[in-house]
């Protein structure tokens, strides 16, 4: 799944166009956002949240991220557009928790950032399809966004030929905390849930001086309100 985030991230970059990823909330799109960002020169990764929603708020974000302060409010699209374009081309803005977003703003967005700075946009988003997120690029989206979309990535559970590694990464070689965290991962937050369990789950390891354990494992799941595994 990560590989295919950066495929993505790449495409939007290099030519560049706009992409969209749609995806259920615990798989990682936020880290892989990062974990490209800090592997690729001129990448802006912005977070929006619900007090920074409007276009001029949300491009004033983009202008901080590039070390500049929105002094001119009246001039943040234009100062945007010229701090892309001094970056030398090829600069990314990857704007995460997207689906907050309204049409309008998107469309602000790719005005600024895509066709008047010459930049890669990717909205990264949550499963929330009723949203003008949700059908930005589609047919029954704006016409201006949906020809302007290069890439479309959507993925709602974990890839089963992820998993392996998911687990391999955090040292679970019992096969039976194999398969209970296996379970966490198919349930909703996947991976973010499963990685917060496991911390939970080592300290209460480590509280009784033993290894972890899938009873640990459990307790910790259950303990954050999950219910039972």
């Amino acid at each position: 799944m990560a590989r295919e985030l950066f495929e993505t991230f790449t495409i939007a970059q290099a030519l560049p166009t706009m992409a969209i990823v749609t995806m259920a909330a615990g798989l990682g799109k936020t880290t892989a956002a990062e974990a490209y960002q800090n592997q690729r020169p001129h990448v802006v990764l912005i977070t929006l949240s619900p007090s920074i929603l409007t276009h001029n708020k949300v491009l004033g974000e983009i202008l901080e991220e590039l070390g500049l302060q929105n002094i001119d409010k009246s001039r943040t699209r234009h100062n945007v557009t010229k701090a892309l374009k001094r970056s030398g081309g090829n600069s990314l803005v990857i704007v995460d928790e997207a689906q907050n977003l309204d049409a309008d703003c998107i469309n602000e967005l790719r005005v600024a950032v895509r066709d008047l700075g010459r930049s890669g946009l990717v909205l990264l988003g949550n499963e929330e399809k009723k949203t003008s997120y949700g059908s930005a690029g589609n047919k029954g989206g704006s016409p201006q966004l949906s020809r302007r979309v290069m890439a479309r990535t959507t993925a709602m559970k974990v890839y089963e030929e992820d998993i392996p590694t998911f687990l391999d990464a955090w040292g679970l070689e019992d096969s039976a905390l194999r398969t209970a965290a296996t379970i966490i991962l198919k349930k909703p937050g996947a991976y973010g849930s499963l990685t917060e369990t496991l911390v939970a789950a080592s300290m209460i390891a480590r509280g009784n001086n033993r290894s972890l354990t899938v009873d640990d494992l459990r307790a910790a799941y259950r303990r954050r309100g999950e219910g039972d595994i």
